[in-house]
Formats: structure tokens, sequence, C-alpha cells
């Protein structure tokens, strides 16, 4: 009986999923499509013909020493919340998050697949939190980067549209805070399942402030952080965009928080018309516009290869105390 009960639920999520995946390469082309007919192909192609190769490996040369400190970054999570994973594992882990993050639909796809890759070794919940918290510290960064250079904003927007900018951007960080202190308090301690995981959740991120772990976290979030902004400035470079690392410092996480949004395949087209609109605000031309993005993509696609290696090779590694790993270390916390 439970096999015949179990088949249509399995039929069934395969459908969303097949059908969720549809939705968002349906959006992709869409938006791309929407894209194309205000910029010719032609005019996106002279662009990145004219591309110098020096600043692009550069850049490439750059995002691969900072998946170094990405990686030590995970490492330091699992490890406040009382779990072990070795840096090389960990290194191996991101490039194939990378990699999976640009062939599944969404940016999060990489992180489903690292956590499928570490699930034996650290156990299913802790699994799951040292995940979520890796993402999320890197999104936090982002958000109080965006906060401390709030006033440089105005340039941008007028001033009505530029204080319900500002108003957002506090919001989400005062709530976010607020939701996360209010959790630890109250949800862990809830007889309702989903709150209670919550809860524990909202415990581990607050583990992430301790010594020297929050240390650790903080300054490679930083790193991280910066190399986006400069992956970006030096394909700019390439591009022959004349336009200042400031506009680039202020305009880019904003790219990133909208690709973020899982409703496109990879942020394909998201990512675009976003660093359209965006970069145009700070006098970019389209047309340089739509180049910087696709070239970004490409340089994502290029620097995630190692992970299609590093895939050959990786292992479900199972803990060697499964009952240990699986105890949550913030239900003591």
């Amino acid at each position: 009986m439970s096999e015949a009960g179990e088949q249509p639920v399995a039929k069934g999520s395969r459908l969303k999923a097949q059908l969720w995946l549809a939705a968002k390469i349906a959006v992709s082309l869409a938006t791309l499509a929407i894209v194309f007919t205000i910029i010719s192909p032609a005019r996106l192609w002279t662009n990145i013909q004219g591309m110098k190769f020096g600043p692009f490996l550069l850049a490439l040369a750059v995002v691969n020493l900072v998946q170094l400190a990405a990686s030590f970054r995970t490492t330091q999570v699992a490890r406040a919340l009382g779990g072990s994973l070795g840096f090389m594992r960990s290194l191996e882990l991101t490039y194939i998050s990378i990699w999976m993050s640009q062939v599944l639909p969404s940016s999060f796809g990489g992180d489903v697949a690292k956590g499928a890759y570490l699930v034996k070794q650290l156990g299913a919940r802790r699994t799951v939190h040292v995940v979520l918290i890796d993402r999320l510290a890197g999104v936090a960064v982002m958000l109080l980067a965006i906060a401390a250079f709030l006033p440089a904003y105005g340039r941008y927007f007028p001033a009505g549209s530029f204080l319900w900018f500002a108003a957002g951007v506090i919001g989400i960080i005062l709530a976010g805070a607020a939701a996360v202190l209010l959790a630890a308090r109250y949800g862990a301690a809830s007889r309702i399942p989903g709150l209670a995981d919550i809860g524990l959740l909202a415990r581990d991120m607050l583990r992430m402030l301790r010594w020297p772990e929050g240390f650790h976290i903080g300054w490679t979030s930083v790193l991280t952080h910066v190399n986006g902004v400069l992956n970006y400035y030096l394909i700019g470079q390439a591009l022959g965009i004349d336009a200042p690392f400031y506009d680039f410092w202020l305009i880019v996480p904003l790219i990133f928080i909208a690709a973020l949004f899982p409703i496109a395949m990879a942020g394909w087209g998201v990512r675009e018309a976003s660093a359209i609109w965006l970069f145009g605000l700070a006098g970019v031309p389209p047309d340089q516009g739509l180049a910087l993005s696709v070239s970004y993509g490409v340089f994502l696609i290029v620097t995630a290869i190692p992970g299609v290696f590093a895939m050959m090779f990786a292992r479900y590694r199972s803990a060697p105390k499964p009952d240990v790993a699986n105890t949550t270390p913030s239900a003591s916390g």
C-alpha cells in the first residue's frame, strides 16, 4: 500500500520539478528575447569581439585565488556547528557547486549539489545548516555593503525612488536580524515542526558570531564580495567600458541580488536585463551593459570548468560516527 501511495506523489513531484524547470527556461528565453529586440545580436558581438584578453585572464586568476578563501569559509561554518570538514574537501565541493550552479536552474543548484556530497559526512540537519549559512553569509555582506554606501546611490535614483530604495535595504536588514533573534529565542522551543527547524537554524546562525570562526567567516565573506565586484570591473575593462570602479562597487551587488531570485535558468536573462538597466543609470550604453553581463556569464562557465573534473573524483563520504553527526549542535546552544 505504501508503494502505491508513494508512486503518485513521486510522479507529481517530478512533474512539478519539470514544470518549474520549463518555466525558468521560458523566463530566461523570454527576457533575452526582449533584450535582443532592444539590442541586436550584431551589436553585442561587435562589443565582445573587441575584448582585450589581459583583464579577462586576470579576473580568472583572481577568482580562482579567492575560491581558496570561500572554501576556507565553509570549513569554518562547519567547525562552528561542531562538524569537521577538511580544506581540500571543501575546495573540491566549492568547484562542484560553482559548476552545478551553471547547469542547474538557479544559483542555488550548486548549494543543493554541495549538500548532496556532504550529507553522509556531516549529517542531514547539519549539512542543510552549513550550506544555508555559508550562502547567507555572502548575502548578508552584500546587503551590509549596500547599506554602508546608501548615500552614494542617490546619484542613480530620483529623490522619491531613492528613499524607497534606502528604506527597503534598511528594512530588509533590520527585519532579517529581528527574525533571526526571535526565531532563535522562541522558535527552537516550539513544538511546531517547521517553526522549530527555523529556530534551530537561527540558533546556528548566531553561533557564527563566536571567535575565531566568526572572524574567519567575516573576512572571507568580505573578500568574496570584493572579488565579485572586481571580476565585473576587470571584464568591463576588457570590453573598454569607461566607468569608474565606484560605479561597479555600487551596482554589481544589486545585479547579484537580482540574479539570486530562482526565476530563471542560472540567472540568465534576469542578470542581463538588470545589468542593462542598472549600468544604464551610470551612463553605460545598453549594448555595453549587455556585453558585460553576457561576458560575465561566460566567465562563470569558464571558472566552473574545474568542477567537472572535481565531480569525476568526488566521493559521498560517510561520517565516522553517524549518530553524532546527525545530532543538531544548536540544540544545546
